[in-house]
């Protein structure tokens, strides 16, 4: 139509041509429409498939002057069809009117048949659109949240060692980085327990075998006393050894408690002015028999000037005892310890 149109404003003479209007009805064929050429008001070129009884009462009159109408009109009736129609007239003052037919018993069935392939393809649009949101539930929620139930069921039997894959940036995602946090907080969680059992364990081993000596060597000498008939020196010897050990006894009794109450939080600090070189030197006299036994000899590098510290006597006393049983226990015979 839009060529047609054009034709008629540049070079209208070309509708007196049979040939240039018959090229024009074999492509208006192609598209179901027919063609029809008036020249004042006579008939020049009328499509085979039409009936010319019938154009009278379907074409519209020519309207007066050159125009170009681009709206189509329905004509219904006995011979429903759409017309467009162009009215031009030529130099020499020839009125032409082109209409466009197309007859809608030709075009309802290809606009059925239209239809339903636009109906076959919004299905097969609908399938393929399901199957795409399928998978990416799928990928994206399903698949997600089967990783979480079986991260669930590890955590449920106390299995920490694994690890959630990557997940996309999203709410599921967030959720799964999330539950990965708390995997790694339960598993250190599980491990820091565990290792506190393995020195609870191991602190109730060495105050076992702690306890254990001095009672051993308190029964022993009290056994002693019982079956001997000591003179008076002796006697005093033993009660001497008796009550060292039965002081060391009470000692680790009291850590006991004190450890117990360290672990409550309801441990109490005594600090106190206190020189180190005293301590030091204290705690070297209490353990100067073991140290003998073992062969050991301790060589100081500080001098006995007063260094003062705000602690708690009882508690760095401890401390120091531990570092030389320590000494005593791992080190080896002849061994020199030094103290700076």
């Amino acid at each position: 139509y839009n060529e047609m149109k054009e034709v008629a404003e540049t070079s209208p003479w070309q509708y007196n041509s049979v040939d240039f209007v018959k090229q024009l009805d074999e492509e208006l064929q192609c598209k179901l429409s027919s063609i029809v050429v008036r020249r004042n008001g006579l008939y020049t070129y009328v499509s085979d498939n039409l009936d010319i009884e019938k154009l009278d009462v379907v074409l519209p009159d020519y309207e007066a002057g050159e125009n170009i109408s681009d709206e189509g009109i329905y004509k219904g009736g006995d011979y429903q069809c759409l017309v467009k129609q162009i009215d031009f007239c030529d130099s020499y003052g020839n009125q032409y009117s082109v209409s466009i037919i197309t007859p809608l018993k030709q075009a309802i069935p290809q606009i059925k048949k239209f239809f339903i392939q636009v109906l076959i393809s919004c299905v097969f649009i609908l399938i393929l659109t399901s199957l795409l949101l399928n998978v990416w539930i799928y990928r994206s929620i399903i698949k997600p949240l089967d990783r979480l139930k079986l991260a669930t069921q590890n955590i449920k039997y106390g299995n920490f060692d694994f690890e959630m894959p990557k997940s996309s940036n999203d709410e599921i995602g967030d959720v799964c980085r999330d539950f990965e946090e708390m995997r790694v907080i339960l598993k250190k969680t599980a491990e820091d327990k565990l290792n506190s059992d393995k020195e609870e364990k191991e602190l109730i081993r060495n105050i076992s075998h702690d306890l254990k000596t001095p009672l051993t060597s308190m029964i022993n000498y009290i056994d002693l006393m019982k079956e001997e008939n000591l003179q008076p020196e002796h006697v005093n010897a033993y009660v001497k050894v008796l009550d060292d050990k039965s002081k060391r006894l009470k000692s680790l009794i009291e850590n006991i408690f004190d450890i117990s109450k360290a672990a409550s939080g309801n441990m109490v600090v005594n600090y106190n002015k206190l020189s180190m070189a005293e301590l030091i030197n204290q705690t070297l006299a209490e353990c100067e028999n073991r140290l003998e036994l073992s062969k050991l000899s301790v060589k100081k590098n500080f001098t006995d000037e007063k260094f003062y510290v705000n602690a708690d006597g009882k508690m760095l006393w401890r401390v120091t005892e531990n570092i030389i049983n320590n000494a005593v226990k791992y080190s080896m015979q002849g061994t020199r310890i030094y103290l700076e």
